[in-house]
């Protein structure tokens, strides 16, 4: 998610890249960047770019990011689900 988002600049951008909405792609960078404790973005307008920060864990194996964003996911189905009951 954060190469799509370093090279598409917006949510809806990433979104449709990833067959996601918007929505779902902001939560679960509000998830990963909960679980990580970093800022991995700045918002200039509707524009996003990637944070020294983010810009350090995007370049980490992709096993790594894929696990943050499966983890990340999985937080975020869970807290649908308890809201639902």
């Amino acid at each position: 998610m954060l190469a799509e988002l370093r090279s598409r600049g917006t949510l809806a951008a990433v979104a449709q890249a990833l067959h996601m909405t918007a929505h779902d792609v902001s939560m679960q960078l509000t998830a990963l960047q909960k679980e990580l404790g970093l800022q991995l973005n700045q918002r200039h307008g509707r524009t996003l770019t990637l944070t020294p920060a983010s810009r350090m864990v995007a370049r980490q194996p992709s096993v790594t990011m894929d696990a943050l964003e499966t983890s990340a996911r999985t937080h975020y189905s869970l807290l649908d689900t308890s809201r639902c009951n």
